[in-house]
């Protein structure tokens, strides 16, 4: 980013708080956001503050390098904990004059607005990054209530922009889109070295079929190994890769469906991976069986080494894939249609040449770290510009 276009000498810099709930798993799509907006925004142009309202226990210096301030708030709750660390926060805010509050998670958002609300200087950014699917009759009321507090709405997909202005009652005005940036550094690192396929019982005539994604319901790899079933009775020699975390609670289920069809000899289940590039390289076809996406890292990271890459039609994903292009996408929920999508690609090593080379191209273009965190300037800069001046307030 070419900071000095935008900066002169009257320019101050941008005090920005970045508030989320907690860290959770080095892999995960907020965590992820977070530790690029972290790491890449100058520091010569922004003044950065990250507040966390509870610790987990996990936290990476490497992957966040501002170290956090804990609200230590179990739960909001308890009337007396949540005053204590709205307190703290507005504390925070007022000795850090902060302009912006961007908020990840209800629970920020709640605190934002609570540790922030007499204060007329500070905006408040709400971010958006799936589409609702952890939301409740209750929850969704809730949401639609306190957003009348937030200054804007930040998504990271156009699908993501339309559903929070129809199910949350936002008007598309507000809400700006940022997509996800292709991480430049996690590339760089994961393209120096190659997973080996015999350290994972790979033969080398074998097709390998491999999926990045949190195990958990919203990603539907049930769907995902009722195709595998389909694909090994017209192709034997094919593994198949599932890469990710399991939530708790996943495991037993997930050992259920592998035993149900017959898969334990096809199967592999490599866990989490802080970068998991070195074995995506060994994808020859990537998958995304999701019931719900916002915008998909692991997409973008599929197109990125020129994987041909077969998605569900949900959410952002075609906007990243391009249907007939970059890979296919099938209907969710239809292990025929994924498996069918997959043997196509599978079968015809020019057509899944073709589809990479058109997603490494599109997803360097789009995607590129450089271009996002430019949208992320300019869209800071236009938000301070509406902060009143101290006589106003």
């Amino acid at each position: 980013m070419d900071g000095d276009r935008f900066k002169d000498k009257k320019d101050k810099k941008f005090r920005i708080l970045l508030l989320a709930d907690q860290l959770a798993t080095a892999s995960g799509g907020t965590e992820q956001h977070i530790s690029f907006l972290l790491s890449n925004l100058p520091r010569d142009l922004y003044d950065l503050t990250f507040v966390l309202i509870r610790d987990t226990g996990f936290y990476n210096p490497a992957l966040f390098p501002i170290e956090p301030i804990y609200l230590n708030l179990f739960s909001l709750s308890s009337l007396r904990s949540t005053r204590r660390a709205v307190k703290q926060l507005s504390d925070v805010i007022r000795k850090q004059e902060i302009e912006i509050i961007q908020t990840f998670f209800y629970d920020s958002e709640i605190m934002a607005i609570l540790a922030s609300y007499f204060n007329g200087r500070v905006l408040r950014i709400a971010t958006r990054r799936n589409m609702g699917h952890h939301h409740n009759l209750k929850t969704l009321w809730r949401t639609r209530l306190t957003n009348k507090f937030i200054s804007v709405f930040l998504a990271n997909s156009e699908a993501v922009k339309k559903h929070v202005s129809s199910s949350e009652w936002v008007p598309l005005e507000e809400v700006t889109v940022i997509p996800n940036p292709l991480p430049q550094k996690r590339m760089a690192e994961g393209m120096n070295s190659r997973a080996c396929k015999e350290t994972y019982g790979i033969k080398e005539d074998e097709r390998v079929v491999g999926i990045v994604a949190t195990i958990s319901w919203v990603k539907d790899h049930e769907t995902f190994l009722r195709a595998a079933r389909l694909i090994l009775d017209r192709r034997p020699k094919t593994k198949f890769i599932l890469v990710g975390r399991i939530v708790p609670g996943r495991e037993i289920l997930l050992d259920h469906h592998i035993k149900r069809f017959k898969l334990e000899s096809s199967v592999i289940l490599a866990g989490e991976h802080l970068d998991p590039i070195p074995l995506m390289r060994l994808f020859d076809v990537g998958v995304l069986s999701s019931k719900s996406e916002g915008l998909s890292n692991t997409l973008i990271e599929y197109g990125a080494l020129g994987i041909a890459t077969v998605a569900t039609d949900v959410g952002g994903n075609t906007e990243i894939v391009l249907p007939g292009q970059t890979g296919f996408i099938v209907p969710p929920g239809s292990p025929e249609s994924l498996a069918q999508a997959i043997l196509q690609l599978l079968d015809d090593d020019e057509l899944r040449r073709q589809f990479g080379t058109a997603a490494k191209q599109r997803v360097t273009e789009v995607f590129e770290e450089k271009k996002i965190l430019n949208q992320y300037h300019l869209f800071y800069r236009n938000l301070v510009r509406r902060i009143p001046s101290h006589e106003e307030t």
